[in-house]
């Protein structure tokens, strides 16, 4: 095959690699080794370049695990079927009708769920609170098993998912829509931009857009804000708890009760959820960094919205394109250029020779595409599926080089 060639066949390999790319990145689930790369990419970054967890100021995180009530669980025929815990809703109607008379808040992220299988007698006024206040959001159910206590809250919920494949345990990546359906994350973007902005992440087909910008339906997530510890390293508190420290506790007058410190919740995100340590908590998610709060997760995915991470970046398309313009080429090159570059280090000394020796075997597209994939996400943060592109890779690899075996 003449260099002429070779360059336009690369090219157009490399332009459809990137159309494939835009799929697999849609893809609402992770391929098996993804969440492991980056769980040691991790470990080896917080061993030489360790991050310390900062309170963010913009995030108000309030822990409800320690304010729960056993209330009867009843089927769809009313019969009764033991009792179970939930959070306490009349402290959740007190901390809400708190927040809408007193503070000027950002959004508030309720990550509680109202099953219709539990009834309480404060759930009328609870519900009436919730849908009458502006910027607030709740879980919806994600499986058709699952429904909400009262329709009248369907306004007020977004669909919440931490998906799994078959062959990777825990959550990886976060869909912005279920089906047809609008995620938590995405109603909360899309709210807190109505007013100026505008933006709005739209489904057209198998393809997103975000105003005129060509997007991703979903988000491998980098999790950067964290609340897996009672304290942050600069010595702040991560979560407040509801019940003792938030509206305070009439037994104990030792506790902060924040409801006193208005200016404590002044234009920030209010999320309540589970954030027990150390994945004790009872919407803990396996993830690439540990055990995380589903709440937690969330609100990432919010950020990551609002960051514009789901929007498809120039800059990082033409890496990809060239990324893959290199690796197709050196693979219909059938290893001819391995040996000129090995000849040309002979030429060039011993310490050259060897050293070259040395990283030839290791010049493979998986292992290419793979060290590109940990670069961007030391250097930019980001996470890129470059897994499945490689084993596709591979896979061409082989083709190519059979071919060639058949012709001679």
């Amino acid at each position: 095959m003449s260099r002429k060639t070779r360059i336009i066949w690369s090219a157009s390999i490399a332009l459809g690699f990137l159309v494939l790319y835009y799929f697999v990145s849609n893809l609402s689930f992770s391929v098996k080794g993804e969440k492991l790369l980056l769980r040691k990419v991790e470990a080896v970054r917080n061993a030489f370049w360790p991050r310390k967890s900062i309170e963010n100021e913009n995030v108000l995180f309030i822990n409800v695990d320690y304010d729960r009530e056993m209330r009867p669980v009843f089927d769809i025929k009313g019969n009764k079927l033991g009792e179970r815990p939930i959070t306490d809703r009349h402290k959740l109607l007190h901390l809400l009708q708190f927040l809408q008379e007193k503070v000027d808040y950002k959004y508030i992220l309720l990550d509680v769920f109202f099953a219709d299988d539990v009834k309480t007698e404060w759930d009328s006024a609870l519900f009436t609170q919730i849908v009458s206040m502006p910027h607030i959001v709740i879980p919806c159910e994600a499986y058709e098993d699952e429904k909400l206590a009262d329709e009248s809250l369907r306004i007020k919920s977004g669909k919440v998912s931490y998906n799994e494949s078959f062959w990777v345990y825990g959550f990886t990546i976060y869909p912005f829509y279920w089906g047809e359906e609008k995620s938590l994350p995405l109603m909360m973007y899309e709210e807190m931009n109505e007013e100026t902005t505008g933006s709005q992440l739209k489904k057209f087909g198998p393809f997103y857009f975000d105003g005129c910008r060509l997007a991703k339906g979903c988000d491998f997530l980098s999790l950067d804000v964290t609340a897996n510890k009672y304290f942050y390293d600069d010595g702040n508190r991560c979560w407040y708890n509801l019940g003792s420290e938030v509206l305070g506790n009439e037994k104990d007058s030792s506790f902060v009760k924040l409801v006193n410190y208005p200016e404590m919740f002044k234009d920030k995100y209010i999320v309540i959820g589970s954030f027990q340590p150390d994945g004790k908590g009872d919407d803990m998610v396996s993830t690439f960094k540990g055990p995380m709060s589903g709440a937690v997760i969330n609100y990432n995915a919010f950020c990551s919205l609002m960051e514009g991470h789901h929007k498809i970046s120039l800059g990082i398309t033409l890496l990809l394109y060239a990324l893959f313009f290199v690796v197709s080429f050196i693979m219909l090159g059938g290893g001819d250029e391995k040996e000129k570059l090995q000849k040309w280090a002979d030429s060039k000394g011993k310490t050259c020779s060897t050293v070259i020796f040395l990283l030839l075997p290791w010049a493979k597209s998986t292992l290419l595409l793979q060290l590109f994939l940990v670069a961007v996400y030391l250097v930019l943060d980001k996470v890129l599926p470059l897994l499945l592109i490689s084993v596709v890779f591979y896979y061409l690899s082989l083709f190519v080089k059979l071919k060639k075996h058949i012709k001679q």
